[in-house]
């Protein structure tokens, strides 16, 4: 199941510049109203964004006749999907409680 977790995050390695870019944008605009609500949206947001991009990559590359081929059950495979979504929330809720912070010590 490591290894299936790993294949999930080097997939999104190959789109992080997308990732920063999006950052930017949605820093950018939300910097104005210093609110709550707005970072717990950055979150999600960047939360489903993982999760889309891991779906979107699997479904063009036809990951499914690849997994097919693996001697992996497909509920390890689901499983890993779900801990790869666990990992998302929790890394992108650190990261902007620390943005959150961040922009609060400057404003």
């Amino acid at each position: 199941m490591s290894e299936l977790l790993r294949i999930e995050f080097l997939i999104q390695k190959n789109y992080i510049k997308s990732l920063v870019i999006s950052i930017i944008v949605i820093l950018c605009s939300f910097t104005l109203s210093n609110s709550i609500n707005n970072i717990q949206f950055m979150s999600i947001f960047f939360t489903f964004y993982f999760i889309i991009v891991s779906i979107q990559i699997e479904k063009r590359n036809k990951f499914n006749i690849y997994l097919n081929s693996l001697p992996i059950k497909k509920e390890k495979y689901v499983l890993s999907k779900y801990l790869s979504s666990i990992i998302y929330i929790i890394l992108t809720n650190i990261l902007f409680l620390i943005i959150s912070l961040f922009f609060n010590f400057i404003f």
